[in-house]
This record gives structure tokens, sequence and C-alpha cells, in this order.
């Protein structure tokens, strides 16, 4: 059933808002997937704050134009178009939709066309490249991973210098190196003593190596 000028519209004012606010968009070539893959890859994307919508490419066309100023061939998004538009992380989506295309490689369901991202329109291969990288969550979930591993260390510290300060009846941390100075500086004292008894007058003349 075709549709009136007035849905037509209703779609088209709909695009722009989500092509307006997107924090990137993905074209997918998607002619063979069924209803059923469609769901399985919304009800993914759905978590993320991301939409994954089919569309006439007349009316992306017309979208990107009087959202982003953009300008696009409608011969580089060949076949059924389904776009992935990001809201919230910009690469997240990309890379949910991208995993479901690798699941279809062999039957060729999902096929990236082109994207955009940071203010560019990107090809195939770059929107590829987008696909790949990891999600700010798994940045994020790495950099408090580096994070522990010295906060842990310090932790130790603090736990060590303390069973130390009961050891020796200090109350204060400035107390403990002091103590601590104190007793290296004996220790390296005796030592000096034992070794000028001991050695030779040669040995004790000849510098170090």
């Amino acid at each position: 059933m075709a549709l009136t000028k007035q849905q037509k519209q209703v779609i088209l004012d709909w695009l722009v808002r989500e092509f307006s606010g997107a924090t990137s968009l993905a074209f997918v070539r998607t002619n063979k997937l069924t209803v059923e893959e469609i769901t399985d890859i919304r009800r993914e994307l759905r978590p993320l704050d991301a939409a994954f919508t089919m569309t006439k490419k007349t009316f992306i066309r017309i979208a990107l134009k009087q959202a982003l100023g953009i300008d696009i061939d409608p011969e580089s998004l060949p076949g059924q178009v389904t776009i992935v538009i990001s809201r919230a992380d910009p690469i997240a989506p990309i890379g949910i939709a991208n995993r479901f295309a690798n699941d279809f490689v062999k039957e060729e369901k999902m096929i990236f066309l082109a994207g955009y991202f940071e203010g560019a329109l990107l090809d195939r291969d770059q929107t590829l490249r987008i696909a790949t990288l990891p999600s700010r969550e798994t940045l994020l979930a790495k950099l408090m991973g580096s994070m522990k591993s010295p906060v842990g260390g310090l932790a130790r510290f603090f736990d060590a210098a303390k069973k130390d300060m009961e050891e020796k009846g200090i109350d204060k941390l400035s107390g403990l190196a002091v103590a601590n100075v104190t007793t290296e500086s004996a220790a390296e004292s005796d030592t000096h003593e034992t070794e000028a008894q001991n050695s030779s007058p040669s040995e004790a003349e000849t510098p170090a190596a």
C-alpha cells in the first residue's frame, strides 16, 4: 500500500529528528534478514538507546541533507537499507550490528554500506573500523582495571605500615620513618665495623671495580 503524503512527512520528520540527535549512524544492507532476526537485533540495541530502522533511500537522502547538511548518493546504498541510529554510545550499537553481520556472513544478510561518525560521512571500510573499536563501557572497565593495581599496592603498603607501627609502638607515620632510618643506620654501622675488622689492609685499600 502506497504511503500518503502525510505519512511520508511523518517518517521524514522522525528521521530528521533522529539524525540531528544521533551520535553515529550506520547504513546496512539487510535484504535477507527475517522478522525474527530483526527483532533480536532491536532487542540488543534497545538497552543502548539505539534504533534499527528500515526506510527508503529517498528519505535517507533528504533527512541527511536537512539534519546534517550531508549529500549522499542513493546509488551508494544498494538494496534494502536499514539504519543503526546511536543516541548515546556512538560505537557499541555499531559493534553489535557488526557481531550480527559476522554471524550472517555466509548468507550475506547484513552488509555495511556507509556510516556517519563525528561529523563525517564514512565509507564501508571506515564504518567497519568503527564497528571493531571497543565501546565506551569496555574502555571504562579497562581504565578501572588499570587503576586498581596501584590502588591495591598502596592499600597493602598502608596495611604493612600500620602493622609495623603497632609492633614498634609508634602512633605516627613520620615516627615509623624515623625509626626505620635509625634502625637501618645502626645496622649499616655494625656492618661497616665488622667488615673493617675482618678485611685485610690490601682489600680495604683496593678501590671498587
